[in-house]
């Protein structure tokens, strides 16, 4: 099973993944987590500078994505 978490920064999706993956647990059931960008050391570089970098257009934050992706 695949489960997604998606909505806007800051809108709980750590949170709802943290408390999926406890239930989870205490079922004892496994559980694997990622992130998008992230999972990789280019990943998270590419994660802090979309993230906390200077100001980029649409297109460029979507080509970091998928460069972030084309690493996993």
């Amino acid at each position: 099973m695949f489960v997604s978490f998606e909505g806007l920064d800051g809108s709980g999706k750590t949170t709802q993944v943290e408390r999926l993956r406890a239930a989870l647990e205490a079922d004892r059931r496994e559980g694997v987590t990622a992130r998008e960008p992230g999972g990789t050391a280019l990943g998270e570089r590419i994660r802090e500078l979309v993230l906390h970098g200077d100001e980029m257009t649409p297109w460029a934050e979507a080509l970091l994505y998928a460069a972030a992706r084309a690493e996993l």
